[in-house]
């Protein structure tokens, strides 16, 4: 394991990611930001969802994510929401059913592929 995986939040699956992304150091996280860090992750993997984004913030800052301010888990799930429902290459239908199989445990909806992705 590397440099990052010593972070907070960040352990051997997400520091590849970031490696395959070009962010290999702390320094470099920091200067890139959670958001566009985390805009990069999901460009390779679509199934970052919003736990990522709070778990770069925290790393960054050198808490857990459940240690953040509340203003910035609002502000990163402000944004982290603004992309999902703009997103054209990962549409999804939000429907609200105990009987989907996919749940985001941060907003509480159920998502599935939409029928013409």
């Amino acid at each position: 394991m590397g440099e990052l995986s010593k972070l907070p939040n960040i352990g051997k699956v997400v520091e590849e990611q970031l490696n395959q992304v070009g962010i290999t150091t702390e320094a470099e996280l920091k200067t890139v930001g959670a958001k566009q860090a985390w805009l990069k992750i999901q460009s390779i993997d679509e199934t970052a969802c919003i736990h990522r984004l709070l778990a770069l913030e925290g790393a960054i800052r050198g808490v857990k994510k459940t240690e953040l301010p509340a203003e910035v888990k609002a502000d990163l799930k402000e944004f982290y929401m603004s992309i999902s429902f703009k997103s054209k290459s990962h549409i999804y239908s939000f429907v609200d059913t105990q009987q989907e199989k996919s749940r985001c445990p941060a907003s509480g909806l159920f998502l599935r592929p939409s029928p013409d992705k």
